[in-house]
């Protein structure tokens, strides 16, 4: 099958929804996409979440964010 590029806002409205609680087959066949590709986006989501709190060491004065 063709891989087809979805955009950023797409995909977290799909990934919204099933951190919601909507049944993630309910969601895959609503949009016409694979469980395996809703689980991968809410996987990655998270990982990106958890690596967003990672301690990290304060910025100087001076220190461009």
């Amino acid at each position: 099958m063709a891989r087809r590029g979805y955009k950023k806002g797409f995909r977290m409205e799909v990934v919204r929804r099933y951190w919601a609680g909507e049944p993630l087959s309910g969601l895959a066949r609503k949009y016409g996409l694979s469980r395996e590709t809703v689980y991968r986006w809410a996987r990655r989501a998270e990982e990106a979440a958890l690596e967003a709190l990672e301690d990290r060491p304060p910025l100087r004065k001076g220190d461009a964010k």
